[in-house]
This record gives C-alpha cells, structure tokens and sequence, in this order.
C-alpha cells in the first residue's frame, strides 16, 4: 500500500501494481529526491509537481 502526499488517498497493492506495470486508467507515481511517490491521479501529481518539497515535508511530519 501507499498514500498519496497531496490528498492523502491510500492506494492498495493492487493500485500501486497497476501504476508500476503501467496498466493504471487514473493512479501514477512519480520519482522525486531518490523515491517513486504515487498519485491516485494526475490532479494529485500536478499538484505535487508544482511544489513537492511542501508535500514532502508534510509527509515527514506524519
């Protein structure tokens, strides 16, 4: 499983397998400071695009 830094969404393991085998209609996942971030869509990746050291530093704080 994993949670989307943006709105907090968590993707199941079949989501997330999905995305990697890139067979996913709406989730994606991104590669920012040496770690792939999943999105539950790509409003979610734009956001996170446009800012991700604040998404990142929120997800430290949880």
């Amino acid at each position: 499983m994993e949670r989307d830094p943006v709105c907090g969404k968590t993707l199941s393991d079949a989501e997330v397998d999905e995305v990697d085998a890139g067979t996913s209609r709406y989730a994606t996942k991104k590669e920012q400071a040496g770690r792939w971030h999943y999105f539950c869509g790509l409003m979610c990746r734009m956001k996170f695009t446009g800012n991700p050291v604040a998404y990142l530093k929120a997800e430290d704080k949880t």
